[in-house]
């Protein structure tokens, strides 16, 4: 009984971001909060107090059910809702119960740590299509490096989620001379600090500026000794002035690294005239940089070695996956004044804002059955083809090929009264953008004039409907029982009838 009780308990997940709504290629952005329930297979998608530019719409709420696979559930559904009042207290009246059914389509994808949505929600009350698209913060735990901004800082000055030697351990941190602070030198556009990091001298020795998402560790006169490095574990228990652990969480895969960054020299220098970054996602196992051993915990890794003085300039350093097998946990970032140890000179500079990780989500080509679909442009999301007589349609016949390899492909037929909508749907790896393509088969129907009851062919069958409407009400075929065209179902529509089966009109 425990069992079955459980299975039929209803899990709820919420999810706090950006809610896009956009009508008629105007867009209104609003913090909102989306709640997930799964009950059994199927799982409910609730967004509350819906208002869309200005006006309040009510609660929208979408059951269907889910597939899940590679650790993401996804629901595609084509489907008619009815929207309820809302509870907030600053609007006295909803539209949504007074617009009926609303017919909606909806592709969701969500983890425990993240969620998106696209939904295209038809108004026919304002004979037009909303779309609502939802995406979480942008530093989002596990996905983003908190604090990619460089705006703040802790007591010491290092950057809140970054650390130099300040915070650094090994017997000779007290006397390393690399510094790690703000500045105000930011690209142009930016607003707010940077963070810049100083090379310094010990005894003659350079001392290369670092910062690291890790942990610094001094251990070495010897500049190039792998005892002077940075590390992560996420075993330990330390942690900096703000009570950030020294590493940071990682559970997306994501496609590249990209940064902007100012690389000024003390001395010039034309050998070892080189800053570098090197980013590594890991099991969350005991790794440094530059290491002293083979370490065998590296899903993957970005290397940029040759980055040469410069003005602000936007880079971006693709991930090379080593092991796909590594279930990644944690990612270690350092950025140093130079690629080589105890090289460059004392007073070299690196300035780097707006770190950011990139999630790719963009298809290149859609197949159907085989063959690619006609017409195809990235920036084109529906088709429309007409349905061949006893043609028919499964997930399977979707194929699809995308940028990113850690993207995901969400692929749904769903059969209407007229034909197929076929739904293909790329999701970038961190649940932060999700694009998607309809394609329609629709029956071709051929109208035959005063057949009001659609059987093909023109009777005293349809004499007979639209007398029973005129008589009785009835609606079944009020769109099509209107023959004369005048707007209205009167005895002229039988009379219009009645001569189409005598052949004279």
């Amino acid at each position: 009984m425990l069992v079955a009780v459980t299975a039929l308990a209803a899990l709820a997940t919420n999810y706090t971001g950006n809610l896009t709504v956009n009508v008629n290629g105007q867009s209104t952005n609003t913090q909102s909060t989306i709640s997930v329930v799964q009950s059994g297979n199927d799982y409910t998608l609730s967004i509350n107090n819906f208002v869309m530019d200005g006006i309040p719409v009510g609660n929208i709420v979408v059951t269907a059910p889910g597939t899940t696979s590679n650790g993401l559930t996804s629901i595609v559904t084509s489907q008619d809702i009815t929207i309820t009042e809302g509870d907030d207290s600053n609007y006295d009246s909803w539209i949504g119960p007074m617009l009926g059914n609303v017919p909606i389509n909806m592709v969701l994808a969500f983890n425990q740590f993240a969620m998106t949505t696209n939904i295209d929600i038809y108004m026919a009350e304002l004979g037009q299509t909303i779309n609502v698209k939802f995406a979480q913060d942008g530093e989002l735990t596990g996905y983003q490096i908190k604090n990619s901004g460089f705006e703040e800082y802790k007591a010491n000055n290092e950057p809140i989620a970054w650390h130099g030697f300040k915070s650094a351990t090994g017997t000779l941190a007290g006397s390393a001379k690399g510094t790690l602070a703000p500045s105000t030198d930011v690209r142009t556009g930016a607003t707010g600090t940077s963070a810049v990091i100083t090379s310094g001298s010990t005894f003659g020795i350079v001392n290369n500026g670092t910062m690291t998402t890790g942990r610094l560790n001094a251990g070495s006169m010897s500049a190039t000794n792998t005892a002077n490095h940075s590390q992560m574990d996420m075993s330990s228990t330390a942690v900096d002035q703000n009570g950030d652990p020294y590493y940071t969480v990682m559970h997306g895969r994501p496609d590249a690294i990209k940064f902007w960054l100012k690389f000024t020299q003390g001395t010039p220098q034309s050998t070892y005239k080189y800053a570098t970054i090197s980013a590594i996602i890991t099991d969350g196992t005991y790794y440094q940089d530059p290491e002293d051993q083979n370490y065998t915990n590296k899903l993957a890794t970005a290397k940029n070695n040759t980055i040469e003085t410069c003005g602000w300039s936007e880079f971006t350093v693709p991930f090379n996956y080593v092991d796909e097998t590594i279930n990644g946990q944690a990612l270690l970032v350092t950025l140093s004044t130079n690629a080589t140890p105890g090289k460059g000179s004392s007073g070299d500079q690196v300035f780097v804002d707006d770190i950011a990780l990139v999630y790719n989500a963009a298809i290149t080509g859609i197949t159907i059955k085989g063959a690619a679909l006609e017409g195809f442009s990235q920036d084109v999301y529906e088709y429309n083809f007409d349905l061949a007589e006893g043609e028919t349609f499964t997930d399977s016949d979707i194929a699809a090929t995308y940028v990113s390899e850690h993207a995901y492909l969400v692929k749904k037929v769903v059969e209407t009264s007229d034909g197929y909508k076929l739904f293909v749907a790329v999701v970038s790896n961190d649940l932060n953008t999700v694009k998607v393509y309809t394609i329609n088969y629709t029956k071709t129907i051929t109208v035959v004039p005063g057949d009001v009851n659609c059987d093909g062919a023109v009777t005293a069958a349809d004499v007979t409907e639209i007398y029973n409407y005129l008589l009785n009400g009835d609606q079944t075929y009020i769109n099509s029982a209107d023959v004369n065209n005048d707007n209205a179902i009167t005895s002229a529509d039988i009379t219009a009838v009645y001569n189409i089966l005598l052949g004279s009109n």
